[in-house]
């Protein structure tokens, strides 16, 4: 939960401030869930859409099944 995440990143704080200073330390639990509910559903299938197909592609196959078959 965002518990987690809020737990996790104060655990990694300095290996995050290799990718962004985090001034003001790591956002707490209820600022993190509103950045990510703040993304919008179709971008994040759209995002995961082009991963699969470049997994798919990298791979060489025509088809990734979800369901392990």
């Amino acid at each position: 939960g965002w518990q987690d995440i809020e737990t996790y990143g104060e655990h990694k704080l300095e290996w995050l401030r290799k990718y962004r200073p985090f001034t003001h330390g790591i956002p707490r639990r209820h600022t993190i869930a509103r950045i990510l509910r703040s993304v919008v559903a179709e971008s994040l299938l759209e995002a995961l859409s082009l991963w699969i197909n470049e997994q798919r592609e990298s791979q060489g196959k025509s088809v990734i099944a979800f369901d392990g078959k």
